[in-house]
């Protein structure tokens, strides 16, 4: 069951004022779906743990690296 009703949610949205909404969402699109950032993220993650890379899902092997 979903948290609010279609027609609640219709209703409370309509009522919203879309500018500050688009700028928010606009602000979030511009730093989250940055190549740059993700490759940075990426990188930052394989130098604190270099076998991160080798094992999948962060599950470390207990026979050895």
């Amino acid at each position: 069951m979903a948290l609010f009703q279609n027609s609640v949610r219709k209703k409370y949205l309509s009522h919203q004022d879309q500018q500050p909404m688009l700028e928010a969402f606009e602000a979030y699109r511009k730093y989250f779906h940055n190549a740059q950032i993700h490759a940075n993220i990426r990188v930052a993650k394989e130098e604190k743990n270099p076998h991160a890379r080798k094992t999948p899902l962060g599950v470390s092997n207990p026979c050895g690296p």
